[in-house]
């Protein structure tokens, strides 16, 4: 993933976008740079809030891997 950026539609949910070899769910730790634009849950369901201009980075962690993506919101 590392340098991709994703597209989303306000109101749009995506489930599940982000595994650490193979492990989603509560084993993985997800964040979000701005919570005000992209939320993410602890299951790692993602939804686009509002639009924004600026792209949010989202990341999963899994003990010591991580990964980091941007979403842009339209």
């Amino acid at each position: 993933i590392g340098n991709d950026i994703f597209e989303i539609n306000v109101s749009t949910n995506i489930d599940n976008i982000m595994t650490i070899n193979g492990v989603t769910g509560k084993n993985v730790k997800y964040k979000t740079s701005n919570k005000k634009v992209v939320k993410i849950s602890s299951t790692g369901k993602m939804k686009a809030v509002k639009k924004s201009k600026k792209k949010v980075k989202v990341t999963a962690s899994f003990g010591k891997q991580k990964i980091t993506f941007k979403v842009k919101t339209k």
